[in-house]
């Protein structure tokens, strides 16, 4: 009943809000609103004394996007409360805001100016708190993040240049009380080149500066690569190199960037990717790790108004100063509902399994496994 009385007043409240999809060649000004019931088995992603429960999550978006002489204005905005039916301590209020500024400098040229401030709550085992040891709190998830991009070339018909320069701090805190703060100041650019009518060859470079607490780590990559249209289906996008590590953390590597967009026909598309980068982390155990993805996902589009989707995707996170190794294999079922103009029923069913190993005797291999079915019903006008 406490939920049902939260979520009801929360519908009232957000009867007003809108939202849309940020395009640069016409003005809007939408709003969504959302209530979702999620499951889940193991909530707090524990190998003993699990404990299962359901919330309802109520969502709201504004994104607005204003046209103007010679520059464009975009602001998103979204806005959620998460009510648990007995896990009240976990109850949360997230929000996201992320102002936009895009330049017309030429036909052949454009910059943005990026601003995001975010907050999210999330759990230990879920994505942004994989390290936190603190097995039944709630992880506060706070990000901060200004960027710069230059885009020259945007044709793509010759040559093409990207620059880009951003400042993010990203913090990880339980209550009032905080558990980590990163900070990361980078510059990267890549360069394309034309050498056929439907591929470029790619060269990439990236210089960041990290810093946690009062230690500091400089990072240099240095890459090539190529993107190339393979048949009329398939977006081939690939770069891979070498990376450095200096400072309070010192290491050596390649790391790498791949994607495949293939539309197998109008009905079924399938998107494959793979990546791999040294990071700042958050647990107080290394100062950077390895991040290695690899995910594939299909679409199938049943009709008008009904669409299935598949995602598979497998996460490794290596310590870099210390032996620990994260493994995260996610599966992921959804199906989507257009039911009438502006109206969509989502649902979703998810599992992933995690094996952490935190040093190199098998036995101390942690299990762990988590259920969770999400439904969604979502109005946009």
């Amino acid at each position: 009943m406490k939920l049902f009385a939260a979520c009801s007043i929360w519908l009232l409240l957000l009867s007003s809000f809108v939202q849309a999809n940020v395009v640069w060649d016409k003005e809007i000004n939408e709003f969504k609103t959302s209530f979702s019931l999620e499951h889940t088995d193991n909530l707090y992603n524990q190998t003993s004394n699990q404990v299962s429960d359901s919330a309802g999550r109520l969502s709201a978006s504004y994104k607005l996007l204003k046209l103007f002489e010679g520059f464009a204005v975009s602001l998103p905005i979204m806005l959620n409360q998460k009510s648990y039916l007995e896990q009240s301590q976990l109850n949360a209020v997230g929000y996201s805001v992320s102002p936009n500024i895009h330049f017309f400098l030429s036909e052949q040229a454009s910059a943005d100016l990026l601003l995001n401030k975010s907050k999210n709550e999330t759990l230990p085992g879920q994505e942004g708190a994989e390290f936190v040891d603190q097995p039944v709190s709630l992880i506060t998830l706070k990000n901060d993040l200004a960027k710069i991009d230059l885009n020259i070339g945007r044709d793509y018909k010759s040559q093409f240049l990207n620059l880009s320069l951003s400042i993010n701090q990203s913090e990880q805190g339980i209550s009032r009380y905080q558990l980590s703060q990163n900070e990361t100041k980078a510059i990267s650019s890549t360069y394309g080149h034309q050498i056929t009518e439907d591929t470029h060859l790619l060269a990439n470079v990236k210089l960041s500066q990290g810093k946690r607490a009062d230690k500091n780590t400089d990072l240099q990559e240095f890459g090539a690569g190529l993107k190339t249209l393979v048949g009329g289906s398939h977006k081939l996008s690939f770069i891979a190199g070498i990376f450095k590590r200096e400072g309070d953390s010192s290491n050596d590597g390649h790391y790498w960037l791949a994607s495949d967009k293939w539309s197998i026909s109008e009905q079924n598309h399938v998107n494959i990717s793979t990546s791999q980068r040294s990071e700042i982390s958050f647990s107080n155990d290394t100062l950077t790790q390895l991040n290695t993805d690899y995910q594939l996902n299909w679409s199938h589009k049943l009709s008008k108004t009904h669409l299935l989707s598949l995602m598979l995707k497998k996460q490794k996170k290596s310590f870099e100063q210390t032996f620990r190794e994260y493994n995260k294999n996610l599966v992921s079922l959804s199906w989507s509902w257009l039911v009438i103009s502006g109206m969509q029923l989502n649902s979703k069913l998810q599992y992933h399994k995690i094996t952490d190993t935190e040093s190199s005797n098998e036995n101390r291999k942690v299990k762990i496994n988590q259920t969770s079915l999400n439904m969604e019903l979502a109005y946009t006008w």
